[in-house]
């Protein structure tokens, strides 16, 4: 994923490389969520990116 950002980046398509990074994130943050659904352990200093 990161290359197809990068490629878009250096095309100066911004809009796209933010719309694949978006993707990318969304996904990433359900496969967290489906993981401690499953048992896994929240690190110690985990928190949500809205508490930042």
């Amino acid at each position: 994923m990161n290359t197809l950002v990068k490629r878009e980046i250096d095309a100066n398509s911004l809009a796209r490389a933010a719309e694949l990074s978006e993707r990318a994130r969304k996904h990433a943050w359900k496969m967290l969520n489906e993981m401690f659904e499953a048992g896994a352990v929240k690190p110690a200093d985990y928190c949500e990116p809205d508490l930042y």
